[in-house]
């Protein structure tokens, strides 16, 4: 039984939180930031995926310092980029065979 299956079930106990994690809970500093309208929550939605894009592409795939310039560089950039993809995709086909056989039983 994976892991997965054991928080599913309750067989496996979930950390505590004794704060709710809800958008209207959140605060930094105690202050709480004012609510957005849905354009730009969006927009938000849009820059933070980008960003944690780019986060993980710099952090997992891409060497501190690239020592190459013009093609060769856009090579390893690219090669980054296409890993990142990559991963994306496994992980969302991982999540349709788990749902499928999920389904299934």
């Amino acid at each position: 039984m994976s892991i997965l299956e054991q928080y599913q079930n309750r067989e496996f106990p979930l950390p505590f939180y004794p704060i709710s994690l809800d958008q209207t809970h959140r605060a930094y500093k105690g202050v709480v930031a004012d609510p957005l309208d849905p354009a730009s929550q969006k927009r938000y939605a849009a820059r933070t995926t980008v960003e944690r894009t780019n986060s993980e592409l710099k952090d997992g795939f891409l060497p501190d310092t690239i020592y190459k310039r013009g093609a060769h560089a856009r090579y390893e950039i690219a090669l980054a980029i296409l890993l990142t993809t990559m991963k994306k995709v496994r992980n969302v086909l991982i999540l349709y065979e788990q749902h499928k056989a999920h389904r299934v039983s």
